[in-house]
């Protein structure tokens, strides 16, 4: 019996160690999901969108269309948002249950504040929307913007955000800053008239960078 009773224990330890092997792969993105929600038999999960007019403007750069009928996208958006103005409206962020937050800020901070606590402010409106459940909170390292001045604020910033998605196994990041910067195609990112805000092909990138992640390919 005793011998039973130790198989048995192994057999559960190996079905664990795979269940935790599927965390952490990108390709086995619902997996993922389950092990972190508190009701394993949800079958759709709710995308919550916190960012500024590069979301609002894209409505939610096409998300609603490019994830399948599992996701159910919600977006918070609001043009000129900041870290700073997202923590003052928290409370409504706070009062909504998600399964998975989009953060997507940084272009406002930048210009508004520099580097000037941006990850304090970025951390602090993180620890607020983990309070009410566990959730997995996807991260943006936005692009550089087409404005020299802005760029190495946001390269910093962009940085900083890379280093927080380590600290916790439910941060994954969206690395805007390499997929733009690793653009080969010659149509431009943004219009002439607007170095700020990437244009309909800039924004067709983002939606399929996050697309890529949340559906896990």
């Amino acid at each position: 019996m005793k011998t039973l009773d130790f198989f048995q224990r192994q057999i559960r330890l190996l079905f664990i160690l795979i269940f935790i092997g599927c965390y952490s792969s990108k390709k086995d993105t619902p997996a993922m999901l389950a092990l972190l929600n508190s009701n394993p038999s949800l079958t759709t999960y709710q995308v919550t969108i916190v960012g500024d007019s590069l979301s609002q403007l894209s409505d939610g750069f096409g998300l609603k269309h490019k994830l399948s009928t599992s996701y159910s996208v919600k977006d918070m958006s609001i043009a000129g948002y900041s870290t700073q103005d997202w923590l003052m409206e928290s409370p409504k962020l706070e009062a909504l249950s998600s399964d998975i937050w989009l953060i997507e800020l940084g272009t406002n901070d930048a210009n508004i504040y520099g580097t000037s606590g941006f990850i304090t402010r970025y951390k602090e409106l993180l620890s607020r929307l983990e309070k009410k459940s566990i959730s997995i909170l996807v991260l943006t390292a936005i692009p550089l913007t087409d404005y020299v001045n802005l760029q190495p604020l946001i390269k910093e910033n962009n940085e900083q955000i890379r280093e927080l998605v380590r600290t916790k196994p439910n941060y994954k990041l969206v690395d805007m800053e390499k997929s733009f910067s690793s653009y080969s195609g010659t149509a431009p990112l943004y219009s002439p008239n607007d170095p700020i805000h990437p244009n309909a092909l800039g924004l067709e990138i983002m939606g399929n960078e996050y697309q890529r992640l949340l559906l896990g390919y």
